[in-house]
């Protein structure tokens, strides 16, 4: 263990307890709630990953693009974007409400990501949803992007018979 390692620990526990120590009772329950449904949704993201992803989608590339995808999510997640739209409004909330007795602003960051992935993952499933759709019509001759394609590809301009090119 480096030197630096060794004085960041003890460190980084003193302001992990100056900060709890810090919150009120219902500060400290909602931080933790907060750490526990962070801690539910990797579990469950992890699950889903190891019972039905890995075992019908593993042709040796899967664990390097999900180990990819993984840490740039999390690389994306402290963007400098990301943590000052975080900061100014917590600062903001924060200077609001102070001396008026209202709760500080403990959840910003939680909602904006849990937000944030919320559309990650729904465009996630569009995407597949559409894939399946158009991937089961293709190869069917009487499906309807089938007749669709068939009939409007002959009417569509290309660019050889545009008004000024023919």
């Amino acid at each position: 263990m480096s030197a630096s390692t060794a004085l960041a620990s003890p460190r980084i526990g003193r302001l992990v307890r100056q900060s709890f120590g810090s919150m009120t009772r219902q500060e400290r329950a909602w931080v933790m709630a907060m750490y526990g449904a962070i801690g539910g949704l990797h579990a469950l993201g992890f699950f889903i990953f190891f019972v039905f992803v890995l075992p019908s989608h593993y042709k040796g590339l899967g664990i390097g693009v999900s180990v990819l995808a993984y840490t740039l999510g999390l690389r994306h997640a402290f963007d400098a974007d990301h943590i000052s739209a975080i900061d100014n409004s917590t600062r903001k909330v924060l200077g609001e409400r102070q001396g008026t007795g209202k709760p500080r602003p403990f959840g910003f960051g939680f909602f904006f990501s849990l937000g944030h992935s919320t559309i990650v993952v729904a465009i996630g499933v569009g995407i597949i949803v559409a894939e399946k759709t158009v991937f089961s019509a293709v190869p069917n001759s009487s499906s309807g992007l089938e007749q669709f394609g068939g009939c409007s590809a002959p009417s569509s301009p290309r660019p050889s018979c545009s008004p000024s090119g023919c």
